[in-house]
């Protein structure tokens, strides 16, 4: 008997490590104990989510990739809010909301769903994947809050009657959003041009696996705003980490949207080579 637990918890061992160290898409379990890999996963559905590269704490298992909102104050009045969010497990997720209002009509994916989170905040079970979640808020024009709680996220976005907010006013740590226009009265000061300088280095490491780091450094000068990178990372490499001071998203296909700020900030990509290269290139 102590035989057979000792080669049980080695073989929960084995399949929990593989499917922690590679993505969902690129596990490979040997034969012998794919039986198990349902048994395991069972109770570990938090296994496929992020690990900090720095200290291999478990981040959160679900990411907000995007939170545009567009609010009407015309014949109507309200918001309409859409996310773009992919679940590494299944997850509870904050939708937008204020003290006085809950979100109307929430659709996952196209489909009405029903919203839990009883008084407190609205919450939606998520299920695994990649979605798009939309909902809208009524209030009147006496009513309307000067802001919404929203769940952080890597991009956030806000148009007031048809006009997007250069500089959404995003507070408390991410999760608040308000209403208010950009400052318009006349500045004191000259601003300073739009304008962007990016330096790239890449130290790759010819190990196994073979590793890639890419660091970013970006100086920026006048309005806040959102920056498209393109593809940063090649098809031959797999992204482990992202770290950045400012909001960035890294899309799969390796393109890389940052929401910049005037001054400056360094965005590192940590990466593997999905196999071993006999040549290092890059664009």
């Amino acid at each position: 008997m102590p035989q057979q637990l000792s080669l049980l918890f080695a073989v929960g061992a084995a399949v929990l490590w593989s499917a922690s160290a590679f993505p969902e898409n690129d596990i490979y379990v040997p034969e012998s104990l794919q039986p198990w890999v349902d048994w395991v996963l069972e109770e570990n559905s938090h296994i496929s989510c992020p690990v900090r590269a720095t200290d291999g704490v478990r981040l959160n298992c679900i990411w907000v990739r995007e939170t545009n909102v567009s609010i009407s104050r015309g014949a109507s009045f309200g918001a309409m809010f859409e996310l773009q969010v992919h679940a590494f497990a299944e997850s509870k997720l904050q939708l937008p909301y204020s003290e006085f209002m809950k979100p109307q009509n929430v659709t996952l994916n196209g489909q009405r769903v029903a919203l839990g989170g009883g008084n407190s905040a609205p919450e939606l079970l998520v299920p695994i994947g990649t979605h798009s979640l939309t909902g809208e808020l009524v209030w009147t024009e006496e009513s309307e809050p000067r802001y919404l709680e929203i769940p952080r996220s890597g991009i956030v976005r806000l148009a007031i009657d048809g006009e997007l907010v250069k500089h959404p006013s995003v507070q408390s740590g991410g999760s608040r959003l308000w209403f208010s226009n950009e400052i318009t009265e006349a500045p004191t000061t000259i601003s300073a041009p739009d304008s962007e300088f990016v330096r790239v280095f890449r130290h790759f490491v010819d190990d196994i696996p073979q590793t890639l780091t890419t660091h970013i450094k970006i100086t920026v000068t006048g309005s806040p705003r959102t920056l498209e990178f393109g593809k940063v990372i090649s098809d031959e490499y797999q992204v482990t980490n992202l770290s950045s001071r400012w909001p960035a998203m890294l899309s799969k296909e390796g393109d890389l949207v940052v929401q910049v700020a005037p001054g400056s900030n360094d965005v590192q990509i940590s990466s593997r080579a999905t196999d071993q290269l006999n040549s290092f290139r890059y664009q």
